[in-house]
């Protein structure tokens, strides 16, 4: 039997590892804790991350640190699957700019 795997993806990812910081609103109420994390992968529509927490899926994220980006991306997390001691978790960024 073979299986071909098939790609769904609109954007192909660039790979990269870098470092960058993820903020989500607290439960308490809307601040931001600031948090760091490694960007994997980016598309035009999504990224790659591997943050040492777990993350609920549909929450919004606020990232930041990567060189071309001119300004903060929002994401909303879309899956996350447990990678050793860290957490896999794939992102859509909610607006077209970059």
């Amino acid at each position: 039997m073979h299986i071909e795997h098939i790609e769904l993806r609109k954007n192909l990812r660039i790979s990269i590892n870098m470092d960058i910081s993820y903020s989500t609103a607290n439960a308490v109420g809307s601040d931001a804790t600031e948090k760091k994390g490694t960007l994997i992968d980016l598309s035009g529509n999504g990224a790659g991350l591997m943050l040492d927490e777990p993350l609920s899926l549909n929450q919004t994220l606020r990232l930041e640190g990567y060189g071309d980006w001119d300004h903060p991306r929002d994401a909303k997390v879309r899956w996350v699957r447990k990678a050793n001691a860290h957490y896999r978790v794939g992102v859509e960024f909610l607006s077209d700019e970059p």
